[in-house]
């Protein structure tokens, strides 16, 4: 396969650590592949972690205004990531576009006539999520829908997987920015009522913060510190009203540490009673008595830690791709 992907500046989001598994797990088996980004947010540049690091291979900068200069006719498809993205896919002559779709932008960014019009300007989707094809359709009518898997890089988590009750009444709160979406409020709130049990609230974020409640914040750690972060806490906490996966959950079930959360749609396309504690109701009270009971029950505390681990090892990155590779195939093989 020869593919082009086409997304905005490289950030420290999960969407864009999940393309680069794409693009280096695709080029691993054999393919042709080239990704053009729009630049690098600076916050970002020098980590070693992903985009920048030696195994990333080529990145092709583009100017917007100059996209139609470079040849694409030499790909079998032009897959745009994230909105940015997606909407210079639109302005290149190519029969095979496709949008590899990993969020919904009117959740994000709010409604308008300019999202309107990129959404309804594909026909070809590729996404990991099944509710997110449910909304997308609902707004905008049918579309080709190609489902792939999703991954994490367990194999790097395992070496600070800590096992057994920790009893460290420490709580965290891992996120890449403030969205609405994200819950923001929501998690101030269950940070506010866990220090008022005697908690220690810690929150790990890569771009802005902390929250008024967040008694322990870090700004964009390393990987190695994230992972000692989050091992180090009872519990991570999902607060968010809309995701179409999850990787923080994800990557705090590697690492050992039990979720509690709510149902983000998203997070139901691995999360389940054993493996998980998804509060069915958005109220504060209920979650923080989750995670009390959970820190209260040494049994049924280390088997949620051994479920949740399973499912991250269901989910490493090796694992998953020869499936994702079937799905670009398919992308292909239907155009």
């Amino acid at each position: 396969m020869k593919i082009a992907f086409i997304s905005n500046l490289v950030e420290p989001t999960g969407g864009d650590r999940i393309l680069y598994h794409h693009v280096t797990g695709l080029r691993n088996r054999g393919h042709k592949i080239d990704a053009y980004f729009s630049g690098w947010i600076e916050s970002y540049k020098d980590n070693m972690e992903g985009w920048n690091s030696f195994d990333a291979g080529e990145i092709i900068e583009y100017k917007p205004n100059k996209l139609n200069k470079h040849d694409f006719t030499k790909y079998d498809v032009i897959v745009g990531n994230g909105l940015h993205g997606a909407s210079m896919v639109l302005q290149i002559n190519h029969p095979n576009k496709v949008w590899f779709c990993q969020n919904f932008d009117p959740y994000v960014f709010g409604p308008s006539r300019e999202i309107d019009d990129i959404y309804r300007g594909f026909d070809k989707y590729l996404m990991y999520c099944h509710d997110l094809k449910k909304i997308i359709e609902h707004y905008y009518g049918k579309k080709r829908v190609t489902f792939c898997n999703n991954g994490l890089e367990y194999k790097k988590f395992k070496p600070f997987q800590k096992q057994g009750l920790r009893n460290s009444k420490r709580v965290c709160f891992m996120v890449a920015y403030y969205r609405v979406y994200k819950g923001i409020q929501f998690a101030n709130e269950i940070f506010g009522e866990l220090r008022d049990r005697g908690y220690t609230t810690v929150e790990i974020n890569a771009t802005t913060g902390p929250l008024n409640n967040t008694m322990e914040f870090y700004h964009n750690p390393s990987f190695d510190n994230k992972s000692k972060l989050v091992y180090g806490c009872d519990v991570s906490i999902h607060p968010s009203i809309f995701e179409t996966w999850g990787l923080v959950p994800m990557e705090s079930m590697a690492l050992g540490t039990p979720v509690v959360g709510v149902d983000s749609r998203g997070i139901m396309e691995y999360a389940n009673p054993k493996n998980s504690i998804i509060v069915k109701e958005r109220n504060v009270g209920l979650v923080c008595d989750a995670i009390q009971k959970l820190c209260s029950d040494r049994k049924g505390y280390c088997a949620y830690q051994r479920n949740g681990i399973d499912t991250a090892i269901k989910h490493d990155w090796k694992r998953v791709m020869p499936e994702i590779e079937g799905s670009y195939l398919s992308l292909i093989e239907n155009a």
